[in-house]
């Protein structure tokens, strides 16, 4: 065969395989545990003291993430993916003993303090498969990560109302596989991780996932999964200096 009616039997093969199957979207709720930290950094740079978002600031430990999942396929080998997810938390509190939010001193027992800890990732990437046939999947990815924050604090009594965001870009690498152990049963997984500094920010994420679905039809399937991300963020921006840890599992 030519090189020409080897890329026209490739082609046909692609759009065999691919119909139905070109667009996947992927919805997820994720029972999460959060484990969350916020420090602020002093005038030499270093962070003195990291609060608890939940066991000091009165966050709930669980909550219930929604997630969204894209991804289209130009042919066998090439995709195109964009992941999304939002995690808005808030608590009230009357705090037990000082502390410091940015430079503000915060006395204890002095009324209800009310903060607020939003983040927004989005994620975009390109995918690559080594294998992807109808039983079997490996593909390697890299993507970039964009980070949204906006937290902060609000104290009636001293009259503090304090708030700033950053949004932090870090690229990520990582690998996907699934395989069907039984007829219409399919394990998998996917895994990812990164660290750099860029400007202002630096940070590290790590990634993971593994997913037992059942495909109901051939257009549907649903399943179960374990989900894990840790996020390390620190930053030197003159709208917030010091330390975001974020991770959860559920």
């Amino acid at each position: 065969l030519t090189k020409k009616e080897k890329k026209e039997i490739i082609k046909e093969l692609d759009k065999v395989y691919l119909e139905g199957r070109r667009w996947r979207i992927r919805t997820s709720f994720i029972g999460a545990s959060m484990d969350s930290k916020i420090g602020f950094a002093e005038k030499s740079g270093t962070v003195e003291v990291e609060l608890s978002l939940e066991k000091f600031l009165g966050f709930e430990s669980n909550l219930l993430i929604p997630k969204l999942d894209l991804q289209y396929s130009f042919n066998l080998k090439s995709s195109l993916y964009f992941v999304y997810y939002g995690i808005f938390r808030s608590a009230s509190t009357d705090p037990d003993q000082d502390f410091e939010w940015v430079d503000i001193e915060i006395p204890e027992d002095d009324g209800i303090v009310e903060t607020f800890l939003d983040t927004q990732i989005w994620s975009v990437g390109y995918m690559y498969s080594f294998i992807n046939k109808p039983n079997a999947e490996l593909s390697f990815f890299a993507n970039v990560f964009l980070l949204g924050v906006h937290t902060g604090i609000d104290v009636e009594s001293i009259n503090v109302h304090e708030s700033f965001r950053i949004t932090a870009p870090l690229p990520s690498f990582g690998y996907r596989f699934s395989y069907e152990i039984l007829p219409k049963l399919r394990f998998g997984g996917t895994h990812s991780y990164f660290y750099l500094s860029i400007g202002d920010y630096s940070g590290s994420i790590v990634n993971m996932k593994v997913n037992l679905d059942y495909r109901v039809a051939k257009w549907f399937s649903a399943g179960l999964s374990y989900s894990k991300f840790d996020l390390d963020i620190q930053s030197t921006a003159n709208n917030f200096k010091g330390i975001i840890q974020y991770s959860y599992d559920g």
